[in-house]
């Protein structure tokens, strides 16, 4: 599963730009807004 969403971050930093330090700082960001939970979603989650 970390294989896939890895390659998945990779393929969309591809088509932002050629340049590499484009796609790794888009890769950086990326993994970070989706670890990022609100406190407020975290407690609905964990209610359902």
């Amino acid at each position: 599963m970390r294989e896939q969403v890895q390659s998945e971050v990779q393929a969309k930093a591809e088509q932002k730009s050629d340049l590499i330090e484009v796609q790794k700082q888009y890769a950086k960001q990326y993994r970070v807004s989706v670890h990022q939970w609100s406190y407020g979603r975290l407690m609905a989650n964990i209610h359902s």
